[in-house]
């Protein structure tokens, strides 16, 4: 049973990611995660419900064939991505920070996690988002993110948008 348990996890008890491609990979579990609890919300709410009014609002802006499906991927990206962009400005990252840690230079994910957060009422706690902001602050970021530098041949780009490439 240890055995089993044990080979769901790619990082071991007190194991530091220290490469970005790890880090993306653990990223996208928790994404993965994040987007089943958003689909589950989804399911039990009423047509008239926060998240069902900013899953029309999608459709009438953004996307006009997005289906709940890919609108809770949608979701779940922007609110791991986003704890990731914040995570690069600080040491001591939590929920109630992250929006106003994302850089200006992403004003439409900076508005779309606020959008969320207000409009859609959403409690990042029933998410699962804590699991995924402990492990941000395990992680060193910017060690992290000098990495993607390196293994881009780039230093002059921002790490943080192109290491986007590497969570999808």
């Amino acid at each position: 049973w240890r055995q089993q348990w044990r080979s769901a996890f790619d990082t071991r008890h007190r194991e530091i990611i220290q490469t970005s491609s790890k880090l993306a990979s653990a990223m996208a579990e928790h994404a993965a995660i994040i987007r089943e609890l958003i689909t589950d919300r989804y399911r039990v709410e009423d047509n008239d419900d926060p998240l069902h009014v900013l899953f029309e609002r999608f459709r009438e802006i953004l996307l006009h064939d997005l289906d709940p499906a890919a609108f809770a991927d949608m979701v779940a990206q922007t609110i791991t991505y986003g704890l990731f962009s914040a995570a690069e400005q600080t040491d001591n990252l939590t929920y109630a920070s992250m929006v106003a840690l994302i850089p200006p230079t992403n004003p439409f994910l900076k508005q779309l996690l606020q959008t969320l957060i207000d409009e859609a009422h959403l409690d990042l706690s029933e998410l699962g988002v804590g699991s995924l902001v402990n492990l941000l602050r395990e992680v060193d970021v910017a060690r992290i993110t000098q990495d993607f530098g390196r293994q881009t041949a780039s230093g002059a780009e921002d790490p943080v948008i192109h290491f986007y490439e590497q969570f999808l």
